[in-house]
């Protein structure tokens, strides 16, 4: 191979490759460190008079194929460097691209990172022992304007995260004081989202409280973005003061209904329901229970609803809920998704809480039964009302069995069948036998009708009809 009479200085191909730098290797080779090349590896011969040029010449004898080698030079003026820092990730967001600085900043900038020997296989060999409590904060003062693009990098945040417990609190207000007015870009940002969250989590509530006032005039938008939603959800399960609830109650209050409606900010009512205080987020607990219904009937409305339901503690709160279920069973029982959610408060309340509920529903149990969605309400009532009052139950039995419309009615509807074989298969013995003798005791049925649930009788009572 030629040498060349110019020192140049020169990178190991392996930094190509892995994005690493080895302590033992430097950034600059002389020249007769060539000389001393072990002659069995393969040797790179670097054309200068065309850069997109490469030969290869390999050994004769070659005693390991798969060996790599550790010092082959490639000359650092005709690197890329822009291409080496920020490679092609594997997902490519359809977000837009981050800001970039030009091109020899930028150079300037990962040149000085690879001669402090940042980039390395791990983030504890970053720090020195010596020094580690304020390395982090030089990097930050030295290079504030490089900072929101490296943030805003594939690599330049994956470096970052790695540096989270070096950083010190002192570190994060340099950093907040740095990006400041860039808050809102970095937690829309594909990448410098997941630095900020676990900036988030380690800041002090003075720190939140800073981040949560720069941003409360896009907290709006930043809750309905698809990556800045989980930004927000991290500062949601964080909250432990008044002062930052406040500033978070005021700055979606007037927005709530949307906020709850839309895919990526549902998640966000969802966790102030769970982390917050009942007592601390009555607005919440007000404006749930005055829209019930509006909520119940959408997708997401109907799961942060589920969500209420669970975590309510408070007897009025309970009874003020109960209220605004009364005045509109009937159109939550018959919705595709609201009939989940009075299912859902059935089985959380239990029947003393729900017994009013239960008794609107049981009176109109006919036309309820012959609906899809209101038809698994039924279901449901039925079995809290066997398990709890037994009298009641056996009232409904001979509402249906023992009247010849009722009975025709509910078994020439698809719904309604499944509701009869349902009530059949939950009963115990006693009833399966009194429902077997109402219906062959009943001339005016057409007994073919009923073979099916005739036949899974006489499995169960192992006779014959």
């Amino acid at each position: 191979m030629k040498k060349n009479n110019k020192e140049k200085s020169l990178l190991p191909i392996n930094l190509l490759r892995d994005l690493n730098l080895d302590d033992d290797d430097s950034l600059s080779q002389s020249s007769e460190e060539e000389d001393n090349q072990n002659p069995n590896e393969p040797v790179f011969n670097f054309d200068s008079n065309n850069q997109n040029k490469i030969n290869f010449e390999q050994p004769k004898k070659e005693k390991k194929q798969n060996q790599r080698s550790s010092a082959l030079p490639v000359d650092i003026e005709k690197i890329n460097v822009q291409k080496i820092i920020n490679p092609i990730p594997k997902y490519v967001s359809k977000r837009t691209s981050a800001p970039t600085l030009p091109n020899e900043e930028l150079e300037n900038l990962y040149k000085e990172i690879y001669q402090r020997k940042i980039y390395k296989n791990s983030a504890t060999n970053v720090i020195n022992e010596n020094n580690k409590n304020n390395q982090f904060k030089i990097f930050l003062l030295n290079n504030k304007n490089s900072i929101l693009p490296l943030i805003n990098s594939y690599s330049g945040s994956h470096f970052l995260q790695k540096m989270i417990d070096f950083i010190t609190l002192e570190d994060i207000d340099i950093l907040l004081d740095i990006i400041n007015n860039n808050l809102p870009e970095i937690m829309c940002n594909s990448y410098g989202n997941y630095f900020l969250q676990k900036i988030i989590i380690k800041a002090n509530v003075k720190q939140r409280i800073q981040i949560l006032s720069l941003t409360r005039n896009y907290l709006y938008d930043i809750c309905k973005d698809n990556v800045g939603n989980h930004c927000i959800q991290t500062i949601v399960e964080s909250l432990n003061s008044e002062e930052e609830e406040k500033i978070f109650e005021f700055a979606i209050r007037d927005h709530l209904l949307e906020l709850s409606f839309d895919l990526n900010s549902t998640h966000i009512i969802q966790k102030l329901i769970i982390n917050v205080e009942e007592k601390k987020r009555f607005y919440l607990i007000k404006f749930i229970i005055n829209n019930f219904y509006n909520l119940t009937i959408n997708l997401n409305g109907a799961t942060i609803a589920k969500k209420f339901i669970n975590e309510i503690k408070d007897y009025h709160t309970i009874f003020c809920l109960l209220n605004q279920i009364e005045l509109n069973y009937f159109k939550i029982c018959k919705d595709q998704y609201a009939n989940y959610v009075i299912q859902h408060t059935i089985e959380v309340f239990g029947y003393f809480y729900c017994r009013n509920i239960i008794n609107l529903i049981l009176n109109q149990i006919l036309i309820l039964s012959i609906d899809k969605y209101s038809s698994n309400v039924i279901d449901k009532v039925m079995i809290v009302v066997r398990n709890n009052n037994i009298n009641d139950y056996i009232k409904i039995i001979y509402f249906i069995f023992f009247n010849t419309n009722n009975l025709e009615l509910l078994n020439d509807n698809k719904f309604g069948h499944y509701v009869i074989f349902n009530i059949i298969k939950g009963s115990p013995p006693q009833i399966k036998i009194l429902i077997k003798n109402a219906i062959l005791n009943n001339k005016q049925l057409n007994i073919s009708k009923y073979s099916k649930i005739l036949n899974y009788l006489n499995k169960v009572n192992g006779f014959n009809y």
